[in-house]
């Protein structure tokens, strides 16, 4: 199985639960073994990007402090890793805006297994 390390960057405990969960149910298909690890706000992440390498960052928008936006541009300033934004917002153009920002992905929640899955797919099955 081929090892990635995830950092998900969300202060919602249910929502860091399901995603993990989602995570760990994906993965079994894609031949990955994910070590996910957890970030509720800005400064955990930074913490974690200090100690850890990274293959994929799932990064909730609407964080505490500092948002998801500003945890995206400290990542982008050290590493080349993908980020993925995940965010409540879908009002049309978002997804747009978003990527403008240097997100190299989006996904709205409530999250879709399929599009988790296409996702995962994308950004870490490729990678060896």
């Amino acid at each position: 199985m081929n090892k990635k390390n995830i950092l998900i960057v969300e202060d919602d405990e249910f929502n860091k639960i399901v995603l993990q969960d989602m995570i760990n149910i994906i993965s079994q298909d894609l031949n990955i073994k994910p070590q996910t690890f957890v970030a509720t706000n800005f400064w955990e992440a930074k913490n974690l990007l200090s100690k850890y390498f990274f293959d994929l960052a799932l990064i909730d928008i609407n964080l505490p402090g500092k948002n998801g936006v500003e945890v995206l541009k400290l990542i982008k300033s050290k590493k080349d890793i993908p980020c993925i934004a995940v965010t409540a917002y879908a009002i049309s153009g978002d997804r747009e805006k978003l990527l403008l920002l240097g997100f190299d992905d989006y996904i709205s929640k409530p999250i879709e297994m399929g599009i988790l899955k296409k996702i995962l797919e994308k950004y870490l099955k490729s990678q060896r």
